[in-house]
């Protein structure tokens, strides 16, 4: 038998893996930290990054401004929606089967997923009378809705009902919209990053007091 027909005979009994656990140290990535295997954080801040990596290709090379703006659309627009849901999941006061319910009904929903996160926002942040940071978030919040309420306007061509989504051309100001999403999305990380302090304290002093309780009871 020639050597190319026994290549070819291992080859048959060769089976590609997709997720191929080892190789090399520089060509691995570690995901599913069991200490941390809820949370949504590193999937924000994936998306977010690769949406600004994009973002600076395109102010570099304007030849590529047809050809990453839509993915970098998309991945600004599902870490916003990841971001929420860290908000909701993690931070909120919900229980832990009222927040899994709330992500199943809200799904996608931009606007939803806002006004289930509000009102804890609001009772963390205790902003004074005259801030309008909130209302300008909300202003935000609900042009994203309408113009992608269903999350699949930088996801596919069509609708499912397979009509376009963009039927006629339209020149956008990428730094706008860059700009748009950028805001967003740092507004949504400080308010998870405020709320984690907060709830991280009120578990300590929690746990002070129910520990001051038993001392308490021993005596």
């Amino acid at each position: 038998m020639l050597e190319t027909d026994i290549r070819d005979e291992l080859y048959k009994e060769y089976k590609p893996v997709f997720l191929e656990e080892g190789g090399d140290y520089y060509y691995q990535s570690v995901v599913g930290y069991s200490y941390s295997r809820v949370k949504f954080y590193p999937y924000v801040k994936a998306y977010t990054e690769s949406a600004e990596y994009l973002y600076d290709r395109m102010s570099k090379n304007s030849n590529l401004n047809e050809i990453l703006f839509i993915p970098m659309c998309y991945l600004y627009r599902n870490a916003i929606e990841l971001a929420m849901k860290e908000i909701l999941f993690e931070e909120c006061s919900y229980s832990f089967q009222e927040a899994i319910g709330l992500l199943n009904a809200k799904k996608h929903s931009i606007l939803a997923l806002w006004n289930s996160i509000k009102s804890d926002i609001i009772k963390h942040a205790q902003a004074p009378e005259e801030d309008t940071t909130l209302v300008s978030v909300e202003k935000y919040i609900n042009q994203l809705h309408n113009i992608d309420g269903q999350a699949d306007k930088f996801r596919y061509p069509t609708d499912k009902f397979m009509n376009l989504h963009f039927r006629s051309s339209k020149k956008l100001d990428i730094e706008n919209v860059y700009n748009f999403f950028d805001e967003l999305a740092n507004f949504l990380s400080r308010v998870c990053m405020m709320m984690s302090a907060q709830n991280e304290l009120l578990a300590e002093m929690d746990a002070e007091y129910r520990a001051n309780m038993e001392t308490f009871r021993e005596y």
